[in-house]
């Protein structure tokens, strides 16, 4: 076996951009075409947040034939004026050092991209938090209140679709659903049923089982790591309907008994 040695003298410390030029795909997921798209979402975000904070009303993408992209709006723009900290020009700042930016703090921003998000999600998603089983620990709930979100500005037309209750385990929602991608993971590389997926493209895409199936005719094997994962309540379970509330029981790790595998499930115990 080669010999190595690793002590002290091996730790690095990058300053400043040294450590993006060295690992770039570390700040924004890749060097491929995924990377430079999440390039141009961040500036496209930062014209949008001008626009929400009513500083911008006109933002203009453009695709050029050398596959470069320009992104140009009539916002306030970057700060040209001095940093007293660092004696030099705000926007030097920004584009030079890391976590350098107007939305840490202060007055700048008081809302960004993040929360038009969370509202054209809530624009079209099923609004009966009363009786809604994640009612208390529901993270779409939680993201509303924390942005502060009162009232809906986007109301969206959009069709009422029927609960799927095939399974005696799994109720399935899809008004509720936020095509999070959870539940799809949790079941492929969880489980390795592979019984939920995507559908369809665009604003049409759904999550469907099995090839567009009820869920009693695939291969589900009702274990719940769907609905553990899932942030809305889209997935429930059908036993928990109207047995009480989250805050309203005690929660005791322990581990299934149905094989041998030994998967840990949390009881949920009231009374």
């Amino acid at each position: 076996m080669k010999k190595s040695s690793y002590d002290a003298k091996d730790i690095t410390v990058l300053e400043g951009l040294s450590a993006v030029r060295k690992r770039p795909s570390m700040y924004i997921g890749s060097t491929g075409s995924r990377g430079l798209h999440h390039l141009i979402y961040e500036v496209i975000d930062n014209s949008i947040d001008e626009a929400m904070a009513g500083f911008c009303n006109n933002v203009l993408v453009v695709l050029n034939k050398d596959n470069s992209v320009t992104v140009v709006d009539n916002g306030r723009g970057i700060p040209v004026k001095k940093v007293e900290r660092f004696n030099k020009p705000a926007v030097e700042i920004v584009l030079t050092k890391l976590h350098a930016g107007a939305k840490f703090g202060g007055e700048g921003y008081k809302v960004s991209g993040g929360q038009l998000i969370v509202e054209l999600i809530l624009s079209e998603h099923k609004h009966d938090c009363l009786v809604c089983e994640s009612n208390g620990q529901c993270e779409l709930q939680d993201l509303a209140y924390e942005l502060g979100i009162e009232r809906i500005r986007f109301p969206v037309s959009k069709s009422v679709e029927p609960t799927e209750d095939s399974s005696q385990v799994i109720l399935k929602d899809p008004n509720k659903c936020i095509l999070c991608g959870r539940c799809v993971r949790a079941c492929a590389e969880i489980t390795v049923q592979r019984v939920l997926d995507f559908a369809a493209r665009g604003s049409g895409t759904f999550l469907i089982s099995g090839l567009d199936q009820p869920l009693v005719d695939t291969d589900c094997v009702s274990c719940g790591a769907c609905i553990q994962t899932c942030p809305t309540g889209a997935l429930t379970e059908k036993l928990a309907r109207f047995q009480g509330r989250s805050w309203e029981f005690r929660k005791v790790q322990t581990v299934c008994p149905y094989c041998g595998v030994g998967c840990q499930i949390e009881l949920n115990i009231k009374n």
